[in-house]
Parts: C-alpha cells; structure tokens; sequence
C-alpha cells in the first residue's frame, strides 16, 4: 500500500514539473507579440486572437494555432485599411470577427466564414468596395449591424439555417445587391424572391439597394418595416404599402432619391425617426388619422416636398420633422397638436404661411429657422413658449402678435426677422431675452409692456429704423447693448425702476441726442440729456446724435471714460473740470475723435496745452486729440514719457519735434499715422515699447542721436516700426552703439 502511494506521488511530482517546463518554455502572451505577418494575444483557456497584419497582401492565410494556442477570435480593426489583401482564408479553428475587423480592405474580392463563426461584429467588412463574393457556412449565429456596409461590388448574399440574428442595415450602402437569400430551415428569417423578411413574413426586414425595379409592392400581411429597410434603394419611384402595415421604421425609406410616390395606408400607427429622410423627389404625401407619432427628422430634406396634410390626431410635431423642406409652401398643423418641436420647420425657405392651431403650447428652438418667404404667422393665445431662434432670419414676415399667454420667450426668437415693422408684446412676459429682436431692421416702433422686468443683452441691437420705444415702470434692468446701433433712435427715456443699464447700451446710436431719466430713479440722473450716475460723479453715456460741438463737464464728475466721446459727429471738443480725478486708462487707447481736450486749470491731476492732454506735471502726455486739424506738432520739453497710444490713428499727422528730455515712447504710441514721414529720436530715449509706430507705413527715415534704445516688451516681442514702409531706413550718430544692420528688420546706416 506504500509502495502504491508512493509511486501516485512520484507520477503527479513528474506531471507537475512537466507542467512547469512547458509553463517555462511557452512564450507568455499577456500582451501583443508580433510572429510572422501578424500581431497575437493570448485568451483564455489556451486560446489566441489575431490582433494586427503587417504582411505585404495578397492572398493571405490565416494561422489556425500560435504556439500550440487555438486562434479563436479576429479582434477589432485587426486588418482594418489593409487595401492590399486579396483574398483571405479564415481558418475553421476561429468563432468571432470582432467589429471592424476587416473593414476598408479595398481590394478584398471574396471571403468565406467558415462554420465555425458564431458571430460578425459590427462593421466588419464595411468598406470593402470589391468584395464580390461571401460564402458563410452554416454555424454563423449574428451578423451585427452594418458587417457589410458600403461592399460595392457585393452582388448576391446567401444566409444559411443558423443565423438567428442579423442587424440594423448589415447590408446598406451595396449598390449592386440584388437578392438576399435565405436557407428555408431558417427558423428565424425567409425571403421573398430575395428581399428579406422575417419568418413569419410580418417584417419586411432589408429590400437589397441593387434591384433595378421602379416599383415595389409590399406583400399584404406585413406589420412592420424595420429600420433602414429601404434606405439608398435609389431605383425606386413608387412604393405600394397595404393597409396591414402599421409602423415604419427609423431611416426605412433614408435617401430614396427618386422616390415620388408613397400612400400611407389607413391602419398606420408610428412613422420612425428619419423614415423619409432625404427623399428628394418626394412631392407630396398625405398622413392618415391613424398616425400617432411622426419620428424626429421624419420628412427633413425632401427638397421638393410641396404639400403635405396631417390628417392625424398626433399631439407632437416631432424635431426636425420638415427641416430643409425647402419646396414646402403651406402645412395645416392639426388640432391636437400640443408641441411643435425644434427645427421642425427649419429652413424650409418655400413656406409663406402656416396656420398654428389652437392646441399649442409649445413651439421649440429654431422652429422657423430661415423661412424666408413666411409672410404671416398667427400664434394662438394657448402658446406658452417660443423657444430660441424660433423665427430666426423669417426675412419676410411683416407683423408679429405674441399673445399674452406666452411666458417665455427665447434669445434670438425674431431676430434679423428683416422686414418685422410691428411687434406686439405678450403681458405675461417678465423679461425681453438676449437678442430677441436683434437686427430687426424695419422696426419702427416698440412697446415694452408693464409685465417685463428685464430687457436683455443685445435685445433690440442693429433695429436701425426703430425711432420710437416706451419703456414701461417696472423695467429693472437694461441689458449690455440693448439698444446697439439703433440709427434711427433720437432719444429715450428710463423710468424710475431701472436699477442697472448695461454696457454699452446705446453704443452706436448716432442720431440719439437725447437719454432722459425720471427724477424718481434712485440710481441714474441726467443733465441735459446726458446719462450720469444720481450722484453726478460719473458720465455713463454722452449721445452720439447730440448737436452742440462743445461740452464742459460738470463739476460734480470725478470719473470719466473719453471712450464715451467716440464717434460724436458734432462734438470737437470737451472741458474736464477740476473735480475728475480719474480718467479710464483703457479710454486712452481708444481716443475719441475730437480736436480739442480742454482741462480747466484748478485741476490737480491733469493738465492741458494748446488742446492736447498731459498729466498735471506735463511730463507724460496722455492723449493728442485723433481729430486734430493741425499737421505739425512741437512737444513740450517736459514731457519725458509719451503714453501708450497717444497718437494712435492720428492721420492729419505728417511731422513731429519729440521732446528732448524725452525717455520712454509707449505701446503703439505712434501706430498708424499713416502720414508721418519722418522723425528725429532724441538722444534721451531710452525704451521704445512693442509696436509704438506700427503700420506707420509712409515713413521712410528714422534718425537716432543717443544709443540704440530698448524695443519692444514681453507681450509683443523686441520691434516697433513693424508694418512700416519696406523703404525705412534707420540711421544714427557713428559713435553711437547698440545699432546692427538690420535693425529692427530694417536698413541701418552710421552717420
């Protein structure tokens, strides 16, 4: 009995150390090993799969083991793109071809899955444009979607008693596909003469895109056409459907191109997302009342859709249902109809009206985007909601009423709505949204009901004829360009309850003289017409349109920004008064164009010569005034710093004496004066920052009399005389240093 046990343990320690050995000599795959022409991995259970081929083509047999492991599995993209493989052998040891496996292999003419395939992954050979013949024994189980997508060439396809599954357009985008064919022990799928059908025949399942016939009838007794059953069949013109199908499916019909006859039978309940989509010879179709749902994008692009009626009791307009209808004229929506959806109309620039029925509460974002030819909408009082860009770019519509039972109203609703004279306001609004009526350009006249709170960003910007606004007493805010470039707009008037007015509210309104403000408003004020903060400390807006030349600026200010007096076509010149302590820097930059900037002589921070703006002490000059008439100018001795942009765009300009105690010359100091010359840097000068005579691009001679100053700074680099004429050239002293030639990137002469 020991003798017995023992010789058990000496055979299982013989098996274990065989075991380790073979363990030891076995190559250990857990990550992609490169042999021959392709790429393994190692699976479980002494399995192996193809994950890559780097061979040269051509015919190419794949290996059915790899080092003793079966191969199983083609994994994702392993051959994808290889457009020089032939032909393919797949060996009989393999059960998956994963997804995408062998997909755009362009030269692949025939393939056999062997039977011990269970499963195709999706995409699998799509792509393979000449790939004439499949031969798929019995054993396969699933075809996923789109295995052969795009196969060209692909004529005829023949699938045996195993399949159980084959998904959504496996066989889409074959232009040459004339019959699927079904082995009659299928217990799952059957054919009709090569168009595939459920067993049962109950769902028209794939009509193959490479039929020649122009007419189809589908047989009576089917219930349902699957998904993407028709789609790109662009041989057909007519589709006969009986009266027992009752739903359509997503994309069934999507990009049949010639198309132009279909007839909804009565006992249709559902058409899917897409159905008709891109049917572009599709002139007309009528909806039956046994329709309940119309899918997204259901009719979008049928270009030359010209009539449609709804018969339905649907309560849904879905998205995109019409979108880029573009031959659509008119469409009754029917009563029921609660919600109609976003882009549902878009872009149908054929449709000059549409009656809205009084079921609606919602109509969504982008609905009528881009109609152009809509010329008249009547929105019933059941409307809650408008969404954003609703009426986007309706070019034609004349007069919009929005009801009072709309509450919401969304950005951009009727904007660039281009010949919109009228606008009535629904009371139950409490707020005006973000360019809601921005580049309405024949409005003339507006009234903000007592409902509304706010008026936002840009509401009203570009409305170039609106002359005419009342602005009720329970407005609180006024938004960032609410009123931008309003041309025809002379003057205004803000209530006691506006607590905040965005910036730039008014900019660009030429022809306003006047912004009057209730004496009862707690936080604005106005002079004369002028906007101010109540306190009189700040001006918040000088109008563009005002007729007086002059402006003195009362002595209450402390603050101002000059940016305010841009593009004042009467003003020439203003008065700073004793009391401003502040002028905004980044005004600076941006200098008004006026003649003169006058700064009354008590005041202790700035100062003025002859019109032209400098610090109290006259050694920064702040800003020489853009509108100017003068061609010289001789600066001050005391000034040693010219400011960023001091003489930014002033183009009356053709000569200037710099100021011999001069230091440093600011950022774009000098930049496009277009009609300077030449100029003399005195030897002074120390730092000329980034860009300070940009694009100064008629000036051709630079003298320097000290050394080669500092250029430029860490934003911009080391140059100043960038964009100027390629004739500049640069000269200085001899025996000044600091100069190479180039300079700057321009000729340097020593004198």
């Amino acid at each position: 009995m020991k003798r017995l046990i023992w010789k058990i343990g000496s055979i299982g320690a013989m098996i274990m150390t065989l075991l380790i050995l073979i363990s030891v000599l076995k190559p250990q795959l857990a990550s992609a090993i490169t042999c021959g022409d392709f790429e393994y991995e190692q699976g479980d259970y002494c399995t192996a799969k193809i994950t890559a081929y780097y061979g040269a083509g051509g015919s190419v047999s794949i290996p059915s083991t790899f080092y003793g492991d079966t191969v199983t599995k083609i994994e994702e993209n392993a051959f994808n793109g290889c457009d020089n493989v032939t032909d393919i052998t797949i060996p009989n040891s393999v059960v998956y071809i994963c997804k995408n496996a062998f997909g755009n292999c362009t030269s692949l003419a025939s393939i056999t899955i062997p039977s011990s395939v269970i499963w195709i992954g999706d995409y699998a050979f799509s792509n393979c444009r000449s790939l004439t013949n499949i031969t798929i024994q019995n054993g396969l189980r699933s075809i996923q979607p789109y295995v052969f997508y795009n196969c060209r060439n692909l004529v005829n396809v023949n699938i045996p008693a195993s399949v159980n599954n084959i998904g959504v357009s496996a066989f889409d985008c074959c232009p040459l596909l004339q019959s699927i064919n079904v082995d009659d022990s299928n217990t799952v799928y059957t054919d009709v003469d090569g168009v595939l059908y459920s067993k049962d025949k109950l769902t028209l399942i794939s009509y193959p895109n490479g039929r020649t016939e122009s007419t189809f009838t589908i047989p009576d007794g089917v219930t349902s056409i699957a998904d993407n059953a028709f789609s790109n069949c662009t041989s057909l013109t007519s589709i006969l459907i009986p009266s027992s199908v009752r739903s359509i499916g997503k994309y069934s019909f999507n990009q049949c191109n010639n198309l132009i006859d279909v007839v909804m039978p009565s006992g249709l309940i559902s058409i899917g997302n897409y159905a008709f989509n891109q049917c572009n010879n599709l002139t007309n179709t009528i909806i039956p009342s046994s329709v309940m749902t119309i899918g997204t994008g259901a009719f979008s692009n049928c270009t030359r859709l010209t009539s449609i009626k709804i018969q339905s009791n649907i309560t849904r307009i879905e998205d995109n249902v019409f979108e880029y209808c573009t031959s659509l004229e008119g469409i009754e929506i029917p009563n029921n109809v609660t919600y109609v959806g976003n882009d549902s109309f878009s872009n149908c620039t054929s449709l000059t009206s549409i009656i809205i029925p009084g079921s609606v509460t919602t109509i969504g974002n982008n609905t009528f985007y881009n109609c152009t030819s809509l010329t008249n909408v009547i929105i019933p009082n059941s409307v809650i909601t408008i969404g954003s860009s609703a009426f986007y770019n309706c070019s034609s519509l004349i007069n919009i009423i929005i009801p009072n039972s709309v509450i919401s109203l969304g950005e951009e609703a009727f904007s660039q709505c281009t010949n919109l004279t009228s606008v009535t306001l629904s009371t139950g609004l409490t707020d005006i949204a973000d360019r809601a009526f921005s580049w309405c350009g024949s409005l003339i006249s507006i009234t903000i009901p007592d409902s509304i709170t706010t008026i936002g960003n840009c509401s009203f910007a570009s409305c170039k004829k609106l002359t005419d606004i009342t602005i009720s007493n329970n407005v609180t805010y006024i938004g960032f360009f609410a009123f931008n470039s309003c041309e025809s707009l002379e003057s205004i008037l803000i209530p006691s309850s506006v607590t905040s007015i965005g910036n730039l509210a008014f900019v660009y309104c030429y022809n306003l003289q006047s912004i009057y403000v209730d004496s009862d408003n707690g936080v604005y004020a106005d002079i004369d017409g002028i906007l101010y903060n109540k306190a009189k400390t700040k001006v918040l807006h000088y109008p563009k349109g005002r007729k007086k030349s002059t402006f003195d600026i009362p002595n209450s200010v402390e603050s101002i920004s000059l940016e305010l007096f841009d593009e004042c076509q009467y003003l020439k010149s203003i008065t700073i008064p004793g009391s401003v302590t502040n002028i905004d820097e980044e005004s600076l930059a941006n200098r008004p164009n006026l003649e003169a900037i006058y700064v009354s002589s008590n005041n202790q921070v700035y100062a003025d010569v002859d019109g032209v703006l400098y610090n109290k002490a006259k050694s920064t000059l702040l800003s020489y005034p853009r509108g100017r008439k003068a061609t010289t100018f001789n600066m001050p001795d005391t000034v040693t710093d010219i400011h960023n942009y001091a003489f930014f765009f002033s183009l009356n300009l053709n000569s200037i004496t710099l100021s011999n105690n001069l230091i440093s010359i600011g950022r774009e100091a000098f930049s496009n004066c277009y009609n300077l010359t030449s100029i003399i840097i005195p030897s002074s000068v120390t730092n000329i920052n980034a860009n300070a005579f940009y694009d100064c691009r008629n000036l051709i001679e630079v003298k320097f009399l000290g050394d080669a100053p500092t250029l430029g700074d860490e934003m911009y680099g080391p140059t100043a005389f960038g964009s100027c004429s390629p004739n500049l050239k640069i000269y200085y002293l001899h025996d000044k240093v600091g100069f190479t030639d180039p300079w700057d990137r321009h000729t340097t002469i020593p004198l």
